[in-house]
């Protein structure tokens, strides 16, 4: 994966134009955007479904697990912004709403086909690591309630995912959307911070804290993942109140 986004950065650069990415859109136009980019965002960044493996494996040192967290989680990060910069840092026409854009517009014809070959490498290595560690961590979880049947483990780790692969062919934009938008604010954002309130706040002695921010940080980052499952739980509804009056024939 390191390699194949190395050359793919490699062969972009010479055709990125710092001026694209200090370009900003309109502030109308900027919040709609972040709002249907945050989902994905979201799940792009979310690594907290390995971290009860990590805790494992280090016996519970918070020294080592919050170092694992941190250099296991700014490398991921680079190379999502640098991909991202390597691509938005091109001319090229923007895509319509709903659309995804060409990740080789604006090369020069005779670097598409390696640009191709190297996004190509790239993309399955960055699903198959992903699926490494979701599958890993989820394997975990299972093994926790059914810890003797390692068959019925994996049938429980596997068959779900695998079933809604083969449900359709579309579905993985919309489910990103809404794992990103629902599921993993709620999964790592507030629930974890109810979690915490509940074990730092709610004796009689509070606890050493692995993370600073106190109540003021557990609230704001309960409030902002709180916001997203909010604002994407309502425009669903919305989007699905509106798709069900548009069939309806008076």
């Amino acid at each position: 994966m390191t390699g194949a986004l190395v050359a793919l950065l490699a062969v972009a650069a010479p055709s990125v134009d710092v001026g694209h990415l200090l370009q900003s859109a309109p502030p109308e136009e900027l919040g709609g955007a972040l709002a249907s980019a945050a989902p994905v965002l979201v799940s792009s960044l979310v690594f907290q479904n390995v971290v009860p493996v990590i805790a494992k494996g280090f016996d519970g040192d918070s020294a080592k697990i919050r170092e694992a967290v941190v250099l296991g989680s700014a490398a991921p990060l680079f190379a999502y912004v640098a991909f991202t910069a390597s691509v938005l840092g091109r001319g090229g026409g923007g895509a319509a709403a709903g659309e995804l854009i060409d990740a080789a517009r604006g090369l020069p014809e005779d670097l598409r086909p390696a640009a191709a070959a190297a996004l190509s490498v790239f993309s399955v290595a960055a699903v198959t690591t992903s699926f490494v560690g979701a599958a890993v961590s989820q394997s975990e979880e299972v093994r926790g309630y059914r810890k003797d049947d390692d068959a019925l483990n994996a049938a429980w780790t596997f068959a779900p995912p695998l079933l809604l692969a083969l449900s359709g062919r579309d579905v993985f934009l919309p489910l990103l959307s809404m794992t990103g938008g629902i599921a993993n604010p709620f999964l790592f954002g507030l629930l974890p911070c109810l979690l915490a309130w509940r074990h730092r706040y709610d004796g009689d002695a509070e606890p050493e804290e692995i993370l600073p921010g106190g109540r003021v940080g557990v609230s704001a980052l309960g409030s902002g993942a709180g916001f997203l499952v909010l604002n994407a739980g309502l425009a669903d509804a919305a989007h699905a109140v509106s798709e069900t009056v548009a069939h309806i024939h008076l």
